[in-house]
């Protein structure tokens, strides 16, 4: 099956989705996109990506517009502003909203602002998991 995970920039949350699916589930296709994509990785999303023992190497920020959606078995739009603008899914791909905090806006130090990602990363596991449960995706490698 073929997924695409879609935020607002394609720098934090659909990054970190894309990642960790590709990690637990690598018989499928994953995928992420931006609605106002900034093309580029926040330092942080590498680091919670990579902390997951996940690969964050050459990421390519990708704009929702340049993508067939219909070429896509699920989309999961995450966040207001991905639910907003990302257009019309064609009524023969699954979609799915989830509603998690965009850690690009996180305040604080260094350390708060890392745990609010980590937070988010957790959070994201948890929606990957119910998802390959509800989709019935196979086995999570280890």
């Amino acid at each position: 099956m073929r997924f695409l995970f879609v935020c607002t920039g394609n720098t934090c949350r659909s990054p970190i989705a894309e990642r960790l699916a590709r990690m637990q589930y690598p018989q499928h296709e994953w995928r992420s996109a931006g609605v106002m994509p900034l093309y580029e990785l926040q330092p942080m999303s590498s680091k919670v990506i990579e902390e997951a023992g996940a690969d964050a190497t050459d990421f390519q920020g990708t704009d929702i517009k340049d993508l067939n959606l219909a070429s896509f078995d699920h989309v999961i739009l995450i966040g207001e502003t991905a639910r907003n603008y990302a257009g019309r899914i064609p009524q023969n791909v699954g979609r799915h909203i989830w509603y998690i905090f965009d850690p690009y806006n996180a305040v604080g130090t260094d350390e708060e602002r890392l745990q609010i990602y980590r937070d988010v990363r957790e959070d994201i596991a948890k929606h990957i998991s119910e998802l390959a449960g509800e989709l019935q995706l196979g086995e999570a490698s280890a």
